[in-house]
């Protein structure tokens, strides 16, 4: 097993992490992450690792020519999808997340006026919505969506197998706040963290929406959002995950009144964390 020290971990004090079962009544979701793509190298294989792992089942969705959308499903409800990563996209598989928006079109403007980079233009998505890629600042890549029709609101998946927290790592904390605060409107507090340094969590008014942190040594070299899904037992999930094929990252670590939390690679080596809450949290 590799282990990278506090690589991508959460905040090693009390902390409440917002975990989408506590969101279900919440109508407005717009600057909050909604959705969660996987875009891999081996669609087939990744398909067959989080059924076996989380149970996950899925649909398939038209995009025209070429293999279908698929749709992860967990209970009745969608929470994202897997893609097959072209070829000539840069980088390792990976997880991205969609964050809601009132104007695509906007957002990206914002972005791109505050330092950060337009990776895929703003699209439309028939019969669903529209969307673009960026990147910020230091080369965290995530996206905005708005859905058809302008609705603010959002029926998310909950509970076990669903994605329940966002946290950004990057090399400087700092120079991104403003880059976020600008583009959704996020507010910040900050903790203090002792060796780890601070911590930062994004607001909007008083719901917990993402984390950020400082890259820690041997961690990844370039900045990077790092998902979370919400599992009954992370020793046993982290167990699983090796006989699957994949790699823990960081071994499942206790936080104090919050939670467990492991952080693992999928057996194509797309970067995803798991988090199980304390009865106090």
């Amino acid at each position: 097993m590799r282990r990278l020290p506090h690589f991508l971990s959460p905040p090693a004090y009390n902390v409440r992490l917002r975990l989408n079962a506590k969101q279900e009544n919440l109508m407005n979701l717009t600057g909050q992450f909604v959705w969660h793509d996987l875009m891999t190298t081996d669609r087939a294989a990744a398909l067959d690792f989080y059924t076996a792992l989380l149970g996950w089942t899925y649909g398939d969705h038209s995009m025209g020519e070429g293999e279908p959308y698929k749709m992860i499903t967990v209970g009745e409800k969608t929470l994202g999808g897997i893609s097959s990563k072209p070829d000539e996209q840069p980088g390792p598989p990976h997880w991205i997340g969609y964050v809601l928006v009132d104007d695509v079109d906007a957002a990206v403007e914002r972005a791109t006026r505050m330092g950060g980079t337009n990776l895929f233009p703003p699209t439309d998505i028939p019969d669903v919505g529209r969307f673009a890629f960026l990147s910020d600042p230091q080369g965290a890549v995530f996206a905005v969506y708005r859905n058809q029709g302008g609705d603010d609101g959002a029926d998310l998946a909950t509970g076990t197998g669903t994605f329940v927290w966002n946290e950004l790592i990057c090399p400087d904390p700092d120079a991104v706040v403003s880059f976020y605060g600008e583009v959704f409107g996020w507010k910040h507090k900050q903790f203090p963290m002792g060796d780890m340094g601070t911590y930062t969590m994004f607001q909007l008014g008083e719901t917990d929406v993402a984390g950020l942190m400082s890259t820690p040594p041997g961690g990844p070299p370039q900045a990077m959002w790092v998902h979370y899904l919400q599992v009954d037992d992370v020793d046993a999930t982290a167990g699983r995950i090796e006989e699957l094929g994949g790699q823990i990252h960081h071994p499942p670590t206790d936080i104090p009144d919050v939670g467990r939390f492991c952080v693992a690679a999928d057996p194509q080596g797309a970067a995803v964390a798991f988090f199980k809450g304390s009865a106090k949290s």
